[in-house]
């Protein structure tokens, strides 16, 4: 909100910074990640449709995926055996 832009290496990483750093929420004017299925698309984290398994590559090692679409995350998890979940699931998450 003050116009300070924070870049991450992955989603997982900006999850766990968030985590840490719970103060900075309030100072947040959005969350951006880059949709999976149609990188390097960006969407919005809170909005999206997220999957995490062990059969989900992702760049840092959380096992997380984020998707626009609903079909298309659904589509990944028949592939993957992932589950899927929402901004405030993927929040709680270990990674």
């Amino acid at each position: 909100k003050k116009g300070k832009v924070m870049k991450f290496d992955s989603g997982e990483c900006m999850i766990n910074y968030l985590k840490q750093n719970s103060a900075a929420h309030a100072d947040v004017e959005s969350y951006l990640v880059i949709d999976y299925a149609n990188p390097p698309k960006l969407i919005d984290a809170e909005k999206a449709f997220w999957l995490h398994g062990e059969n989900i590559d992702s760049p840092m090692g959380g096992n997380v995926a984020a998707f626009e679409s609903n079909d298309a995350a659904e589509k990944m998890k028949t592939e993957t055996g992932s589950q899927l979940l929402n901004w405030n699931e993927v929040m709680k998450l270990e990674l």
